[in-house]
């Protein structure tokens, strides 16, 4: 699959507003519902989130 350079670039402005005013909620919305990450606590506050909608 691939990204156009509008997406890509509009997807990487939208998390880094997101990381840069510690908004949790915008970060993982970004992610899939079934995302594996190497970090346990991410995955962890994404189930948190997901729970809060």
């Amino acid at each position: 699959m691939s990204l156009s350079e509008a997406f890509t670039n509009q997807h990487m402005k939208k998390w880094i507003e997101g990381w840069n005013t510690h908004d949790i909620k915008t970060v993982l919305s970004m992610y899939s519902e079934n995302m594996n990450s190497p970090v346990p606590k991410s995955k962890l506050y994404f189930q948190i989130v997901m729970y809060l909608k």
